[in-house]
């Protein structure tokens, strides 16, 4: 009794690896045929393996290559994988091809219920603009966004194509800061700065350090049309210390960030810029000395040493002051101030004080700006005609613009 059990258990055995074997070797011969991807290779592979979708998958697309109806094949896919999303969206292209629009929605809206994930409802939403639809349009587009575009910006660029309500296409976007980040940074790309001011303002109120370089794009893009919105958008990021600066006042009392250079800057938004180029250098070491820039002797014959964009808004006399001493070879140095408007690159103050001395010395200028405007400030060298190229060494602090009362 116990050899004849023995006997079936292994007879058992030899008939199941018998079948493993069998059916690995069909799969690697199907998967072989599959892998030649011709249409007779593709569709010997499916009769070998007839449960196989992606094989059905792969030989709809050879029929639709020539020319021959590949719903069958794409049919006996979904069923057999009926979670797989592409089925379902290639047998909607088909209706849609074929003016079946009942069956398209059919089977895009079905790819959506099993895929929720981006490309369905995207593809719902595309369907439902070719189609004219602009409701639908609305609520797939909206749907879309919910689901981490791989690529929002296509998303923002199709919905401002349908409307360019700026209120509209912000609604969109689900709670979160990461796609109003994204959204942001395509405005300041592609819309007036006029446009991305709320979504801008919007996110710098709950701004963090990842946020910054998109904010500073809006800073610096507002600079030619919006003097507010910059000065707006500067301070905002002053008061929640992404970048280390003290914020503006209203009043324009005071219009020049970090007068002493004490923070680190590298010109972008209303911070300090500073050159790097031979023939001079410049040391910036955190004092109440302020900024040191020394001058070799082989400098340009003109060179912005310093510059840093300045808000001015409406008609105004401004008062520049600074301190500043002096070392080096006699001569004009030929180094003095300039602010220009931002539009017109006008010099507002053609006849700024040469700097000459070489003890510490109190200097100030005034100017007038008749509009909003952002004004660029520059601390220039210009070698005087007749002279040689100046050498030595300028110590600037206490930099400041500010209305005059």
């Amino acid at each position: 009794m116990r050899r004849t059990l023995l006997a079936l258990l292994y007879v058992g055995l030899i008939v199941v690896l018998t079948v493993a074997i069998v059916r690995a070797g069909r799969m690697t011969w199907a998967g072989g045929l599959a892998y030649t991807n011709t249409p007779d290779s593709v569709a010997h592979a499916a009769q070998v393996e007839p449960g196989n979708a992606t094989y059905h998958g792969l030989l709809a697309e050879h029929q639709e290559a020539a020319s021959k109806d590949p719903k069958p094949e794409l049919t006996i896919a979904t069923r057999l994988s009926p979670r797989e999303s592409r089925y379902w969206a290639r047998l909607a292209f088909r209706a849609e091809v074929e003016g079946n629009f009942d069956a398209a929605v059919k089977h895009l809206t079905q790819a959506a219920d099993v895929d929720r994930t981006f490309a369905p409802r995207w593809a719902l939403a595309n369907f439902y603009l070719r189609r004219g639809q602009t409701e639908e349009f609305w609520v797939w587009i909206g749907k879309s966004l919910e689901m981490a575009p791989p690529d929002p910006e296509s998303v923002f660029q199709l919905a401002w194509s349908v409307s360019q309500d700026g209120a509209k296409n912000r609604r969109l976007l689900p709670p979160g800061r990461d796609l109003l980040r994204s959204y942001v940074g395509w405005l300041v790309a592609y819309q007036p700065a006029a446009v991305a001011k709320g979504p801008a303002m919007e996110l710098a109120e709950k701004g963090t350090a990842e946020d910054l370089p998109v904010l500073l794009g809006f800073c610096n893009k507002a600079a030619a049309t919006d003097p507010a919105g910059m000065l707006a958008m500067w301070n905002a990021l002053c008061s929640r210390n992404l970048m280390p600066c003290t914020a503006l006042p209203a009043n324009q009392s005071q219009l020049v960030t970090d007068p002493s250079f004490q923070q680190a800057s590298n010109g972008t938004g209303l911070s300090w810029g500073f050159a790097n180029q031979p023939g001079i250098s410049v040391i910036r070491e955190g004092t109440k000395d302020g900024v040191t820039i020394e001058l070799r002797g082989r400098q340009a014959e003109r060179l912005v040493l310093l510059w840093q964009r300045v808000p001015l808004l409406g008609t105004h006399q401004y008062r520049l002051s600074y301190e500043y001493r002096m070392e080096g070879s006699r001569g004009k140095a030929g180094l003095h101030w300039e602010i220009s408007e931002f539009k017109q690159d006008r010099n507002l103050i053609p006849e700024a004080p040469r700097l000459a001395s070489v003890e510490w010395r109190d200097e100030h200028v005034e100017f007038e700006s008749r509009e909003d405007t952002v004004g660029q400030l520059r601390f220039v060298y210009q070698r005087e005609p007749g002279s040689l190229p100046w050498q030595g060494t300028v110590h600037l602090r206490n930099v400041r613009i500010g209305k005059v009362q």
